[in-house]
Formats: C-alpha cells, sequence, structure tokens
C-alpha cells in the first residue's frame, strides 16, 4: 500500500506518509489504510486529512466497480480514466512502458475469454503466467504505436488496433468438411446420415442429412463473418486486404453479379451467401457496389504475375510503397468498372491516432 501511496495514484510524499504513521498510532490501527480511515474520520490536522480522504473515496470506488465491472474494464478505468498511460508515456523508456500496459490489457482480454472471472482469478492467472516462464511483457517494448511491424493471427489480434493493418489471405477457403461427412450432427436438428438400401447396394443422402449439412455450412460461414469482422476492425486509419485468384475473368464476372443484387436489395441474397467460399467472396462484391452504397474510400488494384515476378526481381524497389501498374493486366480503365491506382495513396497520419480506442471483450 505504501508504494501505492507514492505512485503517481496516491500522489504522497514520503513525509506525509510518516506523519500519517505516527499520526495513526493515536488510533490503535495498525493498518496503513486504515490508519489513513480514521484520519480522514476525525478530520486530524496533523496530516492532509482531506488527501487522505480523497484516495480512500477513489480507493472504495474502484472496490465497488471490481464487483461488477470486467476486467479489461477496470483495467481500463485505472489506466486511462485516470491519465496513468499518459504520465507513464512522459517517463524514462515511456514506449516500454506504454507497451507493457497495452500487453496487460492484452492479456485481460484473453482472461476474460476464460471460464473464470474476477479479480482474485485474474491475480492467480497472472501468476501462473510468471510460473510457467511465459513473458507477459512486450520484450521489444514497441507497442501498437510503435515503429514496429506485428505479425499475428486474426484470433490474436482481438482486442488490439493499429493504425495500419494488412489482412493477406483472402482467398483462403472456407472449411467445409464437417458438412460432407457421412454422418452429420447438429444440436438442434439432430443426427442425420444416408440411406442405405442393402439389397441393391446404394447409398442416397436424405432430407434430415441435406439440411443439417446445410445448416453446418451457414454457420460455418457466420463464423468466418465474425473472424472477418474482427480483422477488418483492427485498423484505425487504413485498411489492406490482398488475396490471389487464378481465373480473373470469371471471378470478378461473379462478384459483379453479387454486386448488382446488393444494389438491388441492400443484401446478399440467401443463395449468394450458401455460395461463400472465402473472404474475397464477402468483400469484393459490396466493394463493387460503388461508392454511393459504401462509406469510406475502397479501391481495388490488380497485379499480374508478370508484375509480381519484376518487383521480387528489383533491387531497387521503391520504398515509398508506389507501384506501376501492368498495363497487361489492368488498362486504363478496367473491364469491372474500378479505376486503377497508379500508385498506393499517400499515407497521412491522424493526429489523434496515437490515442489507443477502447476495444468491446466478450
Amino acid at each position: 500500500m505504501a508504494s501505492v501511496l507514492l505512485s503517481y495514484f496516491g500522489g504522497f510524499t514520503e513525509d506525509e506518509l510518516c506523519k500519517i504513521r505516527i499520526s495513526g498510532k493515536k488510533y490503535s490501527q495498525k493498518f496503513l489504510i486504515r490508519q489513513m480511515g480514521s484520519i480522514a474520520e476525525n478530520e486530524d490536522e496533523d496530516c492532509d486529512y482531506k488527501k487522505c480522504s480523497a484516495f480512500i473515496d477513489k480507493l472504495n470506488a474502484l472496490r465497488d466497480k471490481s464487483r461488477i465491472m470486467t476486467i479489461y474494464d477496470l483495467l481500463w478505468e485505472i489506466v486511462y480514466n485516470t491519465g496513468y498511460y499518459d504520465y507513464a508515456g512522459t517517463m524514462p523508456a515511456g514506449a516500454k512502458r506504454q507497451s507493457n500496459i497495452d500487453v496487460l490489457l492484452d492479456r485481460a482480454s484473453s482472461f476474460e475469454g476464460t471460464s473464470y472471472s474476477g479479480l482474485f482469478n485474474f491475480l492467480r492467472y497472472i501468476e501462473r503466467l510468471q510460473k510457467y516462464d511465459i513473458d507477459i511483457t512486450d520484450s521489444q517494448g514497441m507497442g501498437d504505436n510503435g515503429d514496429s511491424v506485428r505479425v499475428m493471427s486474426i484470433h490474436k489480434s482481438k482486442g488490439l488496433e493499429f493504425p495500419v493493418v494488412i489482412v493477406a489471405g483472402l482467398n483462403k477457403q472456407i472449411n467445409k468438411m464437417d458438412a460432407r461427412s457421412r454422418i452429420v450432427i447438429d444440436k438442434e436438428l439432430g443426427i442425420g446420415a444416408d440411406y442405405v438400401n442393402l439389397d441393391r447396394k446404394t447409398k442416397t443422402s436424405t432430407i434430415i442429412k441435406g439440411a443439417i449439412a446445410r445448416k453446418i455450412v451457414r454457420d460455418g460461414i457466420s463464423e468466418e463473418e465474425r473472424v472477418l469482422y474482427v480483422a477488418m476492425t483492427r485498423a484505425r486509419e487504413k485498411l489492406i486486404m490482398m488475396g490471389n485468384v487464378t481465373d480473373t475473368d470469371k471471378a470478378m464476372t461473379g462478384w459483379n453479379s453479387i454486386a448488382d443484387e446488393i444494389r438491388m436489395s441492400g443484401i446478399y441474397s440467401y443463395a449468394d451467401c450458401e455460395k461463400i467460399d472465402k473472404f474475397a467472396d464477402m468483400v469484393i462484391p459490396v466493394v463493387l457496389t460503388g461508392k454511393e452504397y459504401n462509406k469510406g474510400e475502397f479501391n481495388i488494384k490488380l497485379i499480374g504475375v508478370e508484375e509480381i515476378n519484376s518487383l521480387l526481381n528489383k533491387s531497387d524497389i521503391d520504398q515509398t510503397g508506389s507501384q506501376a501498374t501492368d498495363e497487361s493486366q489492368v488498362g486504363e480503365k478496367t473491364a469491372y468498372g474500378t479505376s486503377p491506382l497508379k500508385e498506393l495513396p499517400p499515407y497521412i497520419k491522424d493526429p489523434d491516432a496515437d490515442r489507443k480506442v477502447k476495444s468491446n471483450c466478450q
């Protein structure tokens, strides 16, 4: 408790703590916090009783909040709403201190996903991480505001935010193997299996199996949509998404067809939702609907294999990120209705981007 009182949160000096200890003996209290309570209650003039009363009120308020708030929200209250995060940034090695605070909040976010809750269990959780030598700090000292590039999975990025985010692998296929098993199971619809005719030695899919299989596919797509939402909402200022296709013309024709339906109905049709096989099927049709149907600015750039190979072989690649458009793949205006980018738009940092934004923990 003495270290807390001497810290940013208490604001006491060593002389003030000595006076509290000396005056506290008059009230037959052993613990420092109880001595402060007696001093505040009796308005002892020998000490700054108003300062003691203010600290106790603050401590009691946090105790009350700890009973109803999640650990993540409680830490956010202590770290950000008190101004401590900004204060830590002004200290020596401030970037590293802020980075370690961010990692602590990340651990709190991960803790919320467990079956445990409460401050006591969180402290035990941190103790176990230390016991098994799991690093709970950012050893590089570079948080999300640092001059660094962090590579992580989408699930690992939950609860974090960055000025610029690159999401790769839009072409990755959604796993639908569970819907193709011999026996399919759903907690609501039950069990579905094929009908086997032993006399004719034939096997036929049943209606219930088909219904369960389609539900499994829809549930899987819904889960991937939630994962994509997490990935896209990690960016504060700029989001770059990339993937590859084997047949550009065929893919763009299908995506434009879906985009036309979205323009008319405003949503994906039921049939189009079931045809979603990858993240690109969720994103590109919406982008192709045009600016009048979207908020913000979206750009699509197609890069051919030849251009990629030439970029990889060049020793003097433009470090600013500018790239020449492959005229063999994309003309001055493509057949897909999207103007090619001759270079990446300049990155203009938002002056308020360094302020960390609170995430929503589930």
